[in-house]
């Protein structure tokens, strides 16, 4: 009895402490696999012991209540399985909804410094299987954005990939900055006047090749 109960609360513990990482953390799917692993562990755990009553069952000659022990056993040992399928169900789906793995990259652009005045409208993680997330700002003028990344972000240490030679910024045109294998992008759909514009930060995975950095520059690109 004190072993099944210790294991009752084991179970219980994990089930608690996952369903309250999930509710405060960005990196849910992990959390949610520890949440169905012990609700399949409690079934299990139910399962094995109404079998193992049902044998108590069977020695005492009990047969009738061998019939219902062994119909609970079968039951729960169900629901563990139906619980287990639910569970590769829910994180697939959640793979695809709650996009990319973000643990690296948000850090990163919370650090960056802020236009004067901009105000975040929206930040969200990129596609699921990538590692970018996206803010969205708006400022009352435009015009300053990309002169102030274009100081601000070098002196933090990114480089600036070629662009227009005139250091203009252009609408539809996205200004990028190289930190290691940290991508950060600032895109604008107006360039002058109140408005919003977006920028993103990528990280880059151990698998795509840097290319060694071009001369004058002091980042490497990916290739």
């Amino acid at each position: 009895m004190p072993l099944r109960a210790a294991a009752y609360a084991a179970v219980l513990g994990l089930l608690v402490l996952a369903v309250d990482q999930v509710a405060v953390t960005d990196t849910q799917e992990p959390w949610l696999q520890l949440a169905g692993a012990a609700i399949v562990a409690g079934c299990l755990l139910t399962a094995g012991f109404f079998a193992w009553t049902a044998w108590q069952r069977h020695r005492d000659g009990l047969e009738q209540r061998v019939v219902l022990w062994g119909l609970g056993a079968a039951g729960t040992a169900a629901l563990a399985a139906l619980s287990l399928y639910v569970l590769v169900q829910l994180v697939d789906v959640l793979s695809l909804v709650s996009g990319a793995d973000v643990h690296l990259t948000k850090p990163q652009i919370e650090a960056l410094p802020r236009p004067p005045g901009a105000v975040l409208v929206n930040e969200q993680p990129g596609p699921a299987q990538t590692e970018t997330i996206y803010e969205t700002f708006r400022v009352k003028d435009l015009a300053q954005v990309a002169t102030f990344y274009r100081t601000a972000l070098p002196q933090r240490g990114w480089t600036e990939e070629a662009g227009d030679p005139t250091g203009a910024a252009r609408v539809g045109q996205t200004l990028n900055f190289d930190k290691g294998r940290f991508v950060t992008s600032v895109s604008f759909t107006q360039v002058a006047g109140s408005g919003e514009f977006s920028i993103s930060v990528t990280h880059l995975p151990p698998e795509l090749q840097l290319s060694p950095p071009a001369s004058g520059t002091g980042s490497p690109t990916p290739s």
